[in-house]
Parts: structure tokens; sequence; C-alpha cells
């Protein structure tokens, strides 16, 4: 699949909801349905390079706070309560809406959300076999979509 093929496929998600937003180590995820009552059509967001989310020309929070606790200091992996899990229980009862998503020619991803924020994503290798980010449809009677960036694109 070409990104401009991979645009016109995730135009679906303009009008879904993020439903939860969380991490496991330090790969960030995000759970997005189609409304708040349906969850038998999901998509996932698995995301493994630097990201932001950006409001009113502030960083809300970005990928490092995950190793960042409430007084600043660095910490490992699950070590302590980060500045990101903190802002989780925040971003997660928002009910946010997206407005536009769209990913460039670099695999770099940007969604415009309902509170006037902004997630993107840094694709921050050229190296084929680092995965950036992925993809996946999960559908309830036909097989899941699975896209790996860069993985499963053509480019380079």
């Amino acid at each position: 699949m070409t990104i401009e093929q991979f645009n016109v496929y995730i135009k679906k998600l303009e009008g879904c909801y993020i439903n939860k937003i969380g991490r496991c180590a330090d790969m960030l995820w995000i759970n997005i349905v189609k409304n708040n009552d349906d969850f038998n059509q999901e998509y996932d967001l698995h995301v493994q390079c630097p990201w932001r989310i950006r409001s009113k020309g502030y960083i809300m929070i970005a990928s490092y706070d995950m190793y960042i606790d409430a007084t600043g200091e660095y910490i490992e992996k699950d070590e302590a309560q980060s500045v990101f899990d903190n802002y989780l229980s925040t971003i997660n009862n928002e009910n946010l809406i997206i407005h536009k998503i769209e990913v460039s020619n670099l695999g770099d991803i940007k969604i415009l959300l309902g509170d006037d924020s902004i997630f993107e994503t840094f694709t921050n290798t050229k190296s084929k076999s680092e995965e950036s980010w992925r993809f996946i449809e999960e559908k309830i009677e036909e097989d899941n979509i699975h896209q790996v960036f860069p993985e499963d694109f053509n480019i380079y």
C-alpha cells in the first residue's frame, strides 16, 4: 500500500472517537471507535516513534514524558508514576473526536482533534526494519487490517 492509498483508507477515522489512550512499556497505544455506544468496529494505533500532543502553541504531553516523574526526575520504565501516566486520567475522560487525520510521505501522522489539540508522530529512522507505528482495524466478521510503517509501505 502506498501512503496516498493509506491516507484515503484512514479518512474513515474522521468523525470517530478516541476511546482510550495508554501505554505498554514505552509504546503508546490509542484505541479509536466509531461512536461511544458501538465497540464492534475498533481501530488501534500503536506508536513506537517520538510523538506529542500540542494545543494552542504548547506541548501538552510527549513521548519523553513517559520517563519523567512529577518532580521532573528521570525514571526507568514502569519504575514510578510518570508525567504521562498522570496525564492519562485527564485525556481519557475527554471523549475526543477526530476531525482530520493524515500521514506524510515520511510516515509522520497528524491527527486534528475536537478540542483543537493536535497529535503528531515523528518518524526518526530510515531503517525499514525499525517499526515506527502500526494501524490495526479490528473487524468482527472479516479479516483484520494490519499496516506497519515503514514495512508495509512502498517508500525509500
